[in-house]
């Protein structure tokens, strides 16, 4: 289960660091001018991301003030025998 939490540019970067060993933070960096692109980045050395999908949320508004974009992240398990996870 996903725990989603949101952060903003003047907030503190150590409210990013994972909190216990087991936690494992992908942070997604959302330019408002350009929302089909995010970057995403990740604080653990045992998961990358393999991919994203970018669309629109399901009944999301297109009010100028927010995202209406959905993210969804493929993420892989460094070190894991790839053939284990048929696409």
């Amino acid at each position: 289960h996903v725990d989603i939490q949101y952060r903003h540019a003047d907030d503190s970067p150590l409210s990013l660091l994972p909190s216990h060993p087991d936690e494992h933070v992908f942070i997604l960096y959302h330019d408002p001018d350009n929302p089909a692109a995010p970057i995403i980045k990740s604080t653990s050395s045992q998961f990358s991301l393999s991919g994203i999908k970018v669309s629109q949320a399901p009944g999301a508004s297109m009010d100028e003030d927010k995202n209406p974009n959905m993210y969804v992240l493929r993420v892989t398990s460094i070190g894991a025998d790839p053939s284990k996870y048929a696409s």
